[in-house]
Parts: structure tokens; sequence; C-alpha cells
């Protein structure tokens, strides 16, 4: 019985798929029949059909004849497009004279000319993901290889298809652009009157104020040399945000989860940090310690240790992640430590940079999230004085390490400097700098913060209002 029951069901796919053969090669006709009817036609159709969407080869010839003759300025028309296959020595493999003159004679209007042809496509994209699916089934059936690696393969291919459905019209009216943004606004607005923020939240009240929070689709760099802080600021964004009960991913390629749960414990408390890597806590600071640990457990923070991963690799978790439980920002420690080997053996380190970072920019346009990367800083930094006087300048997008693609796909940098760390002469105890070199909806600008000896607690500085760390 069961048998009987999937033999019908794939008759009944069979017979549906058949059908809709029958009625593209009926629309594929169509549409060159409009185009061999109106000159202008092409126009219309030329940004949805590309030749390779048309299954019926002979129609296929007759596109490329007519785009052709558009694209040299002339007016496509069934004399022209005769002559054109003629001269190409297509004309009877796309069926004669006399059959590309039937095309136009069996139209009697083009009013429907777009609808045929995002038929057409919808038809090309169902190929593609037929094609895609035996290139998957293959993939699957390679037991020598990852089965990771698999699937990232797999999620490419298949977003290959979905990319190649992007070919709607993009041009929108003033009209239309104004209504959208009239629209965002009166979310924020809504937003606003609800006592929520618009953006996550830093932690750091001025940098709020400059940013105005973390936004949806952003890719937010935060370059630094080692011993600045950098983790210890993002760490301190991952605990503002999660504590407004938004979902962070840490993915840390330098740092284990623990190492990353130790911090997050020490900036929660007071305890001596010494004591507790000894761990000869008093019992009071260990009932703090305890305090900490049970309200560390209800934000939700997930960090990944794994080492090297790839911009694949964290696509796919951050997906799975988004799908499960909902995800509000991704933060990657640190740049310079993922995987960046490309199907393109010939990309050098700074393309290889380049290539990542744009995708880094595409994940968080596509999963609509935050994303905030830490980047190293050329050496060359330590080496710049002011003056003759013991201190080094404040770092600029110039010295971000090894790719100028890193500044292009930013919409933020924000670079973390400590004159204390240089023992600059006009140095304030515990007071950093964050330098916010590029805002690409907004202002520039230094911001202070305040930070604990430790560097385990970030802060507001005292003169924005920040208490004592």
């Amino acid at each position: 019985m069961a048998r009987e029951i999937q033999n019908r069901q794939r008759r009944h796919t069979t017979d549906a798929y058949t059908k809709q053969i029958e009625q593209q090669h009926s629309a594929e006709r169509y549409v060159i029949g409009c185009l061999l009817l109106e000159s202008s036609a092409i126009c219309r159709v030329v940004e949805i059909l590309r030749d390779d969407c048309f299954a019926d080869q002979r129609l296929k010839l007759v596109y490329q004849a007519v785009k052709d003759i558009w694209r040299d300025g002339q007016q496509p028309d069934i004399i022209s497009v005769t002559n054109r296959l003629l001269q190409a020595g297509d004309l009877e493999n796309a069926g004669g004279a006399y059959q590309i003159s039937q095309y136009a004679s069996n139209v009697g209007s083009t009013t429907n000319l777009e609808e045929h042809a995002m038929f057409i496509r919808q038809c090309y994209t169902s190929r593609k993901l037929m094609e895609a699916g035996v290139t998957i089934r293959s993939l699957s059936m390679d037991t020598s290889a990852d089965v990771g690696d698999q699937v990232a393969k797999a999620i490419r291919i298949v977003e290959d298809v979905m990319n190649d459905m992007d070919y709607s019209n993009p041009i929108r009216t003033m009209a239309e652009s104004t209504d959208r943004a009239l629209a965002e606004y009166e979310k924020r607005e809504r937003i606003n009157q609800e006592g929520k923020p618009w953006g996550l939240r830093s932690g750091i009240r001025i940098l709020d104020r400059y940013l105005h929070g973390f936004k949806p689709g952003q890719l937010i760099v935060v370059g630094a040399r080692p011993g600045m802080g950098k983790t210890s600021l993002l760490l301190h964004f991952a605990k503002s945000i999660a504590q407004a009960n938004e979902r962070v991913a840490i993915f840390s390629l330098e740092m284990n989860d623990v190492s990353l749960a130790n911090r997050l414990l020490l900036s929660c408390t007071d305890i001596d940090r010494n004591a507790f890597k000894d761990g000869c806590l008093t019992p009071q600071d260990r009932n703090k310690l305890i305090d900490a640990s049970g309200y560390l457990r209800s934000l939700p923070i997930h960090i990944d240790e794994t080492p090297s991963l790839s911009i694949q690799q964290i696509k796919v978790r951050s997906m799975n992640l988004k799908r499960k439980s909902g995800l509000s920002a991704i933060m990657i420690d640190y740049l310079q430590l993922m995987n960046m080997k490309s199907e393109n053996r010939n990309y050098n380190r700074e393309q290889e940079i380049a290539n990542t970072t744009k995708q880094l920019k595409q994940l968080a346009k596509e999963l609509d999230v935050p994303v905030i990367l830490l980047s190293q800083m050329n050496r060359n930094i330590e080496q710049k004085l002011q003056g003759g006087k013991k201190t080094t300048s404040i770092p600029m997008l110039s010295d971000l390490r090894e790719s100028g693609a890193i500044e292009q796909d930013a919409d933020v940098v924000l670079l973390i400097h400590r004159p204390e760390y240089y023992q600059d002469t006009d140095a304030i105890k515990g007071i950093g700098l964050i330098n916010i070199a590029k805002q690409r909806d907004g202002c520039t600008g230094k911001v202070e913060f305040a930070y604990s000896e430790d560097m385990t607690k970030i802060g507001d500085s005292p003169k924005n209002g920040g208490d004592p760390l």
C-alpha cells in the first residue's frame, strides 16, 4: 500500500514537471515573439533573462541575436535578427527564417511580457536547483572528505542558486525611498516610546551617543595592538548586549571558553585576581564568585572556541543558532586567526583578508545582525613619536594590519589606545581612548573609557559619569 502511494506521488510529480516544461516552452516562444514584434521590448526583459534561461536552444540563439543587435544600437526585428543569425551561421540551428517569422505572427500583444519572462527565469532557477541537488548528493557520497567541509560546500552551492534569484528591478523612485525612510523612523520612534534603545548598547554611554548602538547589518571592526584590551572590550560589549536579553555568539579563535568565562566572572566581582588564580579566595570572596557565576549563567551568551574557523563555518554555526534560539550579534576574536584559505589559490594574504571581510559584511546583512570583528594593528604604531615625548600617537585607519579592505568593508571602525600602557607623560591612570575612526552613517571622534588595572572591568570614565572601577 505504501509503495503504491509512493508510486502515485512519483507519477504526480513527473506529470507536474512535464506540464511545467510545456508551459515554459510556450512562454519562451511568446517572449521571443514579443521581442521580434516590438523592437523596444528587449529593454523590459534584458535584466530578467540571460541566455541560459532558455531551455529551447533554438530560442536561445534567437534571444542572443536580439540582444546583440540591441547592444549595437540598432532596432531588432525579424529581418535584422534573421540576417544576424545567417551571418553567424546559426540560422538553421535557430529553426530557419520561416520559423522565426512564425514566432512574431503568433503574438498579438506584448502586455504580459514581463510575467512570462519571470516565469522562464523561475523555471531556470528550478533547473539550477536540481543540478545543485545532484552535486550535493555527489559530495555527500565522498567518504574521504570532512563532513564540515562538505556542508560548507553544499551551502555555497545553494547560496549561488539563491543569489542568482536577485533579478528584480532594484531601482526605486524617490517616493518609495522616502516612504521606507519614514517607516524606519516610525519604527525607531515606537521603540523609543517603549523605553527600549535603537541598536544594541555597548555598555559605554559616550560611545553609544556617537554610534546610537550596534545596528543589524553592520560590520564593526575593533582594532588594537596586543595588550590594549581588545578581548576585554569585546566581552564588555557582549555582556552589555546580553543583559538586554539579546543573544550573542562569540567565536574565540585565540582563547578557550574557560578563559573568557574567567574574565567575565572577574568583571562581575571585586575579588582579588591573584587569589582567584591561585585558588585561595576567602569564604566571602568565594560566595561573591558563586553569585557572579549564577548571574552569568543566565546571560544568553554562546562561546565557540574552535581554532582557525573559516567564514563558512562561522556562517553555518551562526545560522543554526539563529534558527534554533535566535541571534542578535556575532563577535569574532580575531580576524588574523581565521582560516582564510580560498578556492582561488592565486590569492595572496591581502586578497584573502579582503575576501573574508567582504563575506563578513555579507553575513551581517544576510542574518540581519551586527558582526563585531577584532583585528590586529601594524607594529609600527608603537614606533610613532609626538614632539619628542615618550608617547605614541593615537592609531588611525592606516594602522589596520594587512589590508585596506578592512576599513572599506567596515561600517564602523573603533581603534583602542591606552596611553598609560606606553607610559605617555599625559596619561591618566585607568583611562583609555577609543578612536571612532570611521562611521558610515555618523560622525567620528575620540571617546574615553575606564578600565581596571587587570583589564577585567570596562566602563564609563569619571568625566562621563562613570564610577571608579
